[in-house]
């Protein structure tokens, strides 16, 4: 299964068509992403959406039928778990919230897992925008539900394990390759997106990648991470 995710900084109808020439995923978890109304022509035979904002929400696009879960967590508004086949998904865009402090971006990861905590056991890929490096844990202004490193002590209970970590053989914090660029500017990287998926999968990778900005920064301010297993 080739699967993808990314930030496609809005206006994702002008992009599928890029995205799927040079990706060609059968799943892809796509944020900052329009309402499918919008869409002239649509590549994808199955979708689901959700969000606040018609020009600004998440959708999965898939070439098989998308089983969407239902939701378990009230205080993160930007998640879909569902199921493709027998494989499991929680996609996640990760926000701030102003309100709850201690909820805010990588928390939100944290409550959603822990609601889903049951589904860990299967056959699962969690992706998506995280809007956190694992070296903003120790300088938090207020702290947080859970934070990097209680989200990978959980993950690594169930053998799950993020697939550029495990394909690049990098620690957290420490990664050589981006995937955001604030402002779709070079000179400020950070590592922000994810994909984690069962060890046993990741050791039988095909293919994992990260976009270059080279070819990827005209069209948003991340790079999609891919990867075929």
């Amino acid at each position: 299964m080739r699967i993808v995710t990314w930030n496609a900084n809005m206006a994702f109808r002008k992009k599928q068509k890029i995205l799927v020439e040079r990706l060609d995923p059968d799943v892809a978890f796509i944020q900052e992403c329009e309402h499918p109304n919008k869409f002239k022509e649509n590549l994808f035979p199955f979708t689901i959406w959700k969000g606040e904002n018609e020009n600004k929400g998440i959708a999965v696009f898939s070439k098989y039928e998308i089983i969407e879960l239902n939701e378990k967590s009230p205080l993160s508004r930007y998640y879909i778990p569902f199921r493709i086949n027998g494989t499991f998904f929680i996609g996640i865009w990760a926000m701030n919230d102003k309100e709850i402090r201690q909820n805010r971006y990588i928390a939100q990861v944290w409550n959603i897992l822990n609601k889903y905590e049951e589904l860990l056991n299967n056959d699962i890929v969690i992706l998506g925008d995280f809007n956190w490096n694992i070296i903003w844990d120790k300088k938090p202004e207020h702290p947080l539900a859970g934070d990097f490193r209680d989200i990978n002590a959980m993950l690594n209970k169930y053998d799950i394990e993020s697939a550029y970590h495990h394909h690049f053989k990098e620690d957290f914090g420490n990664e050589k390759n981006h995937t955001f660029f604030m402002h779709k500017n070079e000179e400020k990287p950070h590592h922000t997106d994810y994909i984690f998926s069962k060890k046993k999968a990741l050791d039988n990778l095909k293919k994992f990648c990260v976009g270059k900005y080279n070819k990827w920064g005209e069209y948003s301010d991340h790079m999609p991470l891919f990867i075929e297993i």
